[in-house]
């Protein structure tokens, strides 16, 4: 079986597991179904418009249930073929406008049919979150403003008109948590959010040298082919033997080759980098003469979870207050639906990156989602740094940036904060900082 079909029942099992655990599974899980759903609907020759609503529409890291606004005039034959879906395993209510269903999966679905004139505040009403709705008709009341009159030819021209007619910017789904975002608007404070086109690297991605399925070639041109400036190759150390983690002597090897492909590509820069454990006594897994020589070193927990917050703390507090550590990688060791964070106190590393500018990671991968974006606007009001990154192993993850750079948005992150963000000459300069 190979990695990627392995990975995929990984999900899938971590997906049941969480269903135990929780009414809410996770965003990657969810959001891969609903676009299976939309295209399906889409093809119905009844369904004039359809879109995804709710918190996977506000890309929350879990998901209640998957919401899919259908605009149609024939609602009865659109619900036929619906609940014909093979991924459906059974109805749990049905009315003239609206069905839910279950899938195999054990994930919720629901679907409200509309006629077209309604479709547009219908997506917008139930994207939610249901308290920055209610928070919003408030506003809208107070201004004596009906939203049905509003025009759009497009559910986010919609929305721009509703926000327009109380003079406020538009505020994207992913803010819509009530959390401030309507008070920021009326002050003309809205952050101007990070943006998937502003990404000009990636610097955690792991090669076949390791646990990774593709070469370094192989990965470095797929993240050309992204349109990126840079990448890094960052694959385990010495200590984690599962990964098949490099020795010092291999690390030096692999330079070589990535020192022939900068060569051979002078359009483009391979920053030759590790990700290196912090074991359980606070070492790193290689000595600091050794990680000086490196152009970027993440840091990264891998074994010891048992160990107590306050043992777990001090081993990251260590590695960010080395001077040759610049990014802190998946900081809390999550895996969403199938391994908890280990005990950390968060407040605390999140103080000491901002204080000693060490970048946190958003690890971008579906499964991780770490750090979170509460967290991430945390470390935003600290003056602190972050790099999002996919980690993957794989040429095909690269693209889940877009999970990474969503989560920094719904973390209110600016482009400014996000290392690799930046053009290479100022990432550059930033990483020889210390060295």
């Amino acid at each position: 079986m190979d990695k990627t079909k392995r990975e995929w029942i990984l999900r899938l099992l971590g997906c049941k597991l969480f269903r135990r655990q929780s009414s809410r599974v996770p965003l990657g899980v969810a959001l891969s179904f609903a676009q299976e759903l939309q295209k399906y609907l889409e093809s119905l020759p009844e369904v004039l418009n359809v879109s995804l609503a709710g918190s996977a529409r506000r890309w929350k890291e879990t998901v209640g249930d998957i919401d899919l606004v259908v605009s149609t005039r024939e609602p009865n034959k659109v619900a036929e073929q619906f609940v014909k879906h093979p991924r459906l395993s059974h109805i749990l209510e049905q009315a003239s406008d609206r069905i839910l269903a279950c899938s195999h999966l054990g994930i919720k679905v629901e679907l409200i049919q509309v006629p077209p004139e309604e479709f547009n505040l219908t997506v917008f009403r139930d994207t939610g979150s249901k308290a920055h709705w209610l928070h919003l008709e408030q506003v809208l009341a107070e201004h004596g403003i009906i939203p049905e009159l509003v025009q759009g030819s497009s559910v986010e021209e919609f929305e721009k008109g509703v926000y327009a007619a109380l003079g406020l910017a538009y505020i994207p789904p992913e803010l819509r948590e009530d959390q401030g975002e309507i008070e920021a608007a009326v002050q003309g404070q809205l952050p101007q959010l990070i943006e998937l086109g502003d990404i000009k690297g990636d610097l955690h991605v792991h090669t076949n040298w390791s646990d990774g399925i593709h070469t370094l070639s192989q990965m470095a041109d797929a993240a050309r082919a992204r349109g990126y400036e840079y990448i890094a190759i960052t694959d385990h150390s010495k200590s984690l033997r599962i990964t098949h983690g490099l020795s010092e002597k291999r690390v030096l090897e692999q330079r070589k080759l990535i020192d022939q492909y900068n060569r051979e590509h002078p359009d483009f820069r391979v920053l030759a980098g590790i990700e290196v454990d912090i074991l359980s006594n606070s070492a790193l897994d290689y000595p600091d003469d050794f990680l000086k020589d490196m152009d970027i070193v993440i840091a990264s927990v891998h074994t010891g979870f048992k160990q107590d917050q306050e043992r777990l703390t001090e081993r990251i507090l260590t590695a960010l207050k080395n001077e040759h550590v610049d990014i802190l990688a998946h900081p809390t060791g999550r895996l969403l639906g199938r391994r908890a964070p280990y005990p950390l106190d968060l407040e605390e590393v999140l103080e000491v990156a901002a204080a000693t500018q060490t970048a946190v990671e958003i690890n971008a991968s579906p499964d991780r989602l770490d750090l979170d974006a509460a967290n991430s606007r945390c470390l935003m009001e600290r003056g602190g740094l972050l790099a999002i990154n996919t980690d993957a192993h794989d040429c095909r993850h690269l693209t889940d940036m877009e999970f990474g750079v969503m989560t920094a948005r719904r973390g209110w992150v600016e482009k400014n904060s996000v290392i690799n963000s930046w053009p290479l000459k100022k990432l550059q300069r930033w990483l020889n900082k210390g060295k």
